[in-house]
């Protein structure tokens, strides 16, 4: 990736066709990958649309985390909402992104309490903007208390006491030391911080520009430290004889596969997502697919960057990865043995049927239709 993409000069690397370069926003789930430090992330972008939901909820079958962003100058939305509700059911660990902060209405503290009347008490600050609007310079994390700003949204002082109190009081050793006046260390707050949002129970709140930069390092400083890594997340999946198995997720484990996303590609037409949970994928391997009787040859793997692809050998318990021109892959479908549960997408409210007027023009009457 070169340069400094943005949607508003139609050049996000994550809008993928030009329906979505002109109004500005996603209608297809994007997959991205990067390096920070030792950690490698795969991101999931996906639409903020409710006509879109769909590209949401398969996203949440591939992910470990999810960030719920929230625009700081329209609030919560009807799609946050279900986002929000789409993460809990499916136990996935929550954090909440208010962005655009360098909006000139933009208001975190406001933006704070309508998410704790919203979603309740375990919504918690853990990063704080210094300055708001076009006076926004960086954001402050509420567990390194090492300074008081003027220009802070919030009490930083007050913030970390909210943060601390909420995460002692999962612990009974730390509850009774903090009552003596010991407080825990950073590192002690991390490692509880990473414990209740697995469980679910704490909701950090974060904040960023995408705009100006500012915030995007601290939350790539934030997965890595209290996000569960995928071999910390233990899956559930059904076996070839219907019983229901827990597996981590190891390079060396039973493969896991499924597809969550299947996309009409103008080039190579028809390109399923997959997220390895489980095992190792390589090209040109024989496996089973789920609804398909006997083994089928694995088409090459392909890494994404948006709309970008390239071939790759393998990939393991962890990666997101693509296959092309595979008519045996639907959303759902799962490579190897070991099958997810099946994705609980909406009914429709309308159906629709479509034809081509003369056979061969099956892909090109689908292209027309999606675009």
């Amino acid at each position: 990736m070169h340069g400094a993409p943005n949607v508003a000069d139609q050049t996000s690397i994550c809008d993928l066709d030009e329906e979505e370069k002109t109004h500005g926003h996603s209608i297809e789930s994007a997959v991205v990958h990067l390096r920070h430090g030792q950690a490698n992330f795969n991101f999931i972008d996906t639409p903020g649309y409710s006509d879109f939901i769909g590209g949401m909820i398969g996203a949440m079958a591939a992910v470990d985390c999810a960030v719920i962003c929230i625009n700081a100058h329209a609030g919560i939305q009807l799609n946050t909402r279900c986002a929000m509700k789409e993460a809990e059911q499916a136990g996935i660990p929550r954090m909440i992104m208010i962005t655009k902060m360098d909006d000139p209405q933009a208001d975190y503290k406001a933006i704070l309490g309508m998410c704790r009347d919203t979603w309740g008490n375990g919504v918690v600050p853990l990063q704080v903007p210094l300055g708001e609007g076009s006076s926004l310079r960086d954001v402050a994390c509420a567990i390194d208390l090492q300074f008081e700003a003027r220009d802070a949204a919030m009490n930083l002082v007050h913030a970390h006491e909210q943060l601390v109190e909420k995460l002692v009081d999962t612990d009974e050793t730390l509850m009774e030391q903090y009552f003596e006046g010991v407080m825990p260390d950073a590192d002690e707050l991390r490692r509880l911080l990473k414990q209740v949002i697995a469980a679910g129970a704490v909701i950090p709140v974060l904040c960023s520009s995408a705009t100006t930069g500012v915030g995007l390092l601290p939350l790539l400083d934030t997965l890595v430290d209290v996000a569960p890594k995928p071999a910390e997340v233990v899956r559930q999946f059904l076996s070839a004889d219907g019983e229901i198995v827990t597996i981590d997720q190891a390079a060396d484990g039973p493969v896991a596969a499924p597809v969550f996303q299947v996309r009409v590609d103008p080039f190579v037409q028809k390109l399923s997502y997959i997220r390895i949970f489980s095992g190792t994928l390589c090209k040109d391997q024989s496996i089973h697919i789920s609804g398909v009787r006997k083994e089928v040859k694995l088409h090459p793997l392909l890494r994404l960057q948006g709309e970008q692809t390239k071939p790759i050998d393998s990939a393991s318990a962890g990666e997101i990865v693509a296959v092309a021109k595979m008519e045996d892959l639907h959303v759902g479908s799962s490579l190897g043995d070991l099958e997810l549960p099946p994705i609980a997408f909406p009914e429709p409210m309308v159906g629709l049927a479509i034809s081509p007027t003369k056979r061969g023009d099956e892909i090109s009457c689908l292209l027309r239709c999606t675009n």
